[in-house]
């Protein structure tokens, strides 16, 4: 349940009087149902959620500011775990404040700012149910990046699906950093990065690239899909816009070149099923093994 207040200077004042009519008896006493207010002091709005515990959602609501609770319970640190969340964006202003004292050991999907907080792992102590995840890598801290995300292969041992930008991808492919259980790469979502050759090539030949079997990217020009059809012997699903094409139909480019769909029918192997998009240069394609 959310609550607006408009006059934020009052807003403890009623946050008080509102979790005092939870306070009663039959709540405490007789039922012992608890509940919390939860609001973001410096947000220019003044909502407050009020929900009872335990959290029982599978989802939190994005985490990039400063958090405040107050629950009826005897001590706050009460229901801190929050073990139902199992969706949950963390954004990159994190860093400039201190995390909340609650707890995600649950997650599945994570969608995550690099550089981490410092202190993230007291507020999600394991990784070990994560199956998706998705990586924001801040401008010039690419580097670093890479660390970080060896760090999470280790505490995520059941990771299938890691959507990342391209930058961040050849620089995992070129250290040859990897996790076991992902077979799912999606590296189109992120930025406009076009894998070229020589990067298709590179991201082919890497652990990452070995053993992916779900595809999706950005790529120079149609050549570009047979090679990586050709060079990643575990790929069973290629997901793909080729520059090229999409930006001749962005421009109205007339050509007497053959469409995508008949340049994939005249340069496909046996295996390859696919669908075009000849508006946009963008492919599905299915490899059969």
């Amino acid at each position: 349940m959310t609550f607006e207040y408009l006059n934020k200077k009052r807003r403890q004042k009623r946050i008080r009087q509102l979790l005092d009519t939870f306070r009663t008896a039959f709540w405490i006493k007789e039922h012992r149902w608890f509940v919390r207010c939860q609001w973001y002091p410096q947000s220019t709005d003044a909502y407050i959620s009020l929900y009872t515990l335990p959290f029982v959602f599978d989802e939190f609501n994005d985490l990039c500011e400063p958090i405040e609770f107050a629950s009826t319970c005897q001590d706050d640190r009460d229901y801190c775990s929050y073990d139902c969340v199992r969706f949950m964006k963390i954004g990159n202003e994190i860093q400039n404040f201190s995390l909340p004292p609650i707890r995600f050991p649950g997650l599945t999907y994570l969608e995550i700012n690099l550089p981490m907080h410092t202190d993230i792992w007291s507020m999600i102590p394991t990784l070990d149910h994560l199956t998706s995840l998705t990586v924001f890598v801040q401008e010039k801290e690419e580097e670093s990046a890479v660390s970080e995300l060896k760090a999470l292969f280790i505490r995520a041992p059941s990771l299938y699906l890691l959507a990342i930008d391209g930058v961040t991808a050849l620089r995992l492919a070129q250290f040859s950093i990897t996790s076991t259980s992902i077979r799912r790469l999606s590296l189109e979502d992120i930025d406009n990065i076009c894998f070229n050759s020589e990067e298709c090539s590179i991201l082919a030949r890497s652990p990452l690239g070995r053993q992916c079997e779900v595809l999706s990217l950005v790529v120079q020009n149609r050549s570009n899909i047979i090679e990586l059809i050709n060079s990643m012997s575990n790929l069973r699903s290629l997901c793909c816009t080729n520059e090229y094409d999409r930006q001749k139909k962005n421009l109205s480019l007339s050509s007497d070149e053959e469409s995508l769909d008949i340049w994939l029918q005249h340069h496909l192997p046996s295996s390859c099923t696919y669908s075009v998009k000849e508006s946009c240069g963008y492919a599905e394609l299915w490899i059969a093994k």
